[in-house]
């Protein structure tokens, strides 16, 4: 493609050029112009390359940071509306992964009061993340 379309313009300007060419010099008149025309064509395709993937622009808008900081808060305040007990177990388990028994020894309650106050903390966040259109 860069062949063509150099070998075209370099006889085109041949043809316009304003001073006569001379048939000795013809060839190395026209191999210059295409020279000179190749390195402008490449200097500006070097320039334009595409990114590589791990290259892109990542950064967030805006709009999408205050959207993120405004969901975040919501989901602050809504943990802050749940009891401390419950509030402790759903975040034990959420973060540290930890199990159910492992939960109940922590903070001293029994199993089945564990597996409660996590699965009404779940409910009352869902309850308020659907008011809140999240």
């Amino acid at each position: 493609m860069w062949a063509e379309d150099i070998t075209s313009e370099a006889f085109v300007r041949a043809f316009v050029s304003p001073s006569p060419i001379r048939v000795a010099t013809a060839r190395a008149y026209l191999l210059t112009i295409a020279r000179n025309l190749y390195l402008r064509t490449w200097h500006k395709e070097r320039r334009n390359s595409p990114l590589e993937e791990n290259y892109r622009f990542t950064k967030l808008g805006p709009e999408t940071v205050a959207e993120n900081r405004e969901k975040l808060n919501i989901i602050l305040m809504a943990l802050q509306e749940l009891p401390e007990i419950d509030r402790s177990a759903l975040l034990i388990r959420a973060q540290e992964n930890l199990s159910f028994r492992d939960i109940a020894i922590s903070l001293g309650i029994s199993l089945s009061a564990v597996k409660v106050k996590i699965h009404r903390a779940r409910i009352k966040l869902a309850k308020i993340f659907e008011e809140s259109n999240l």
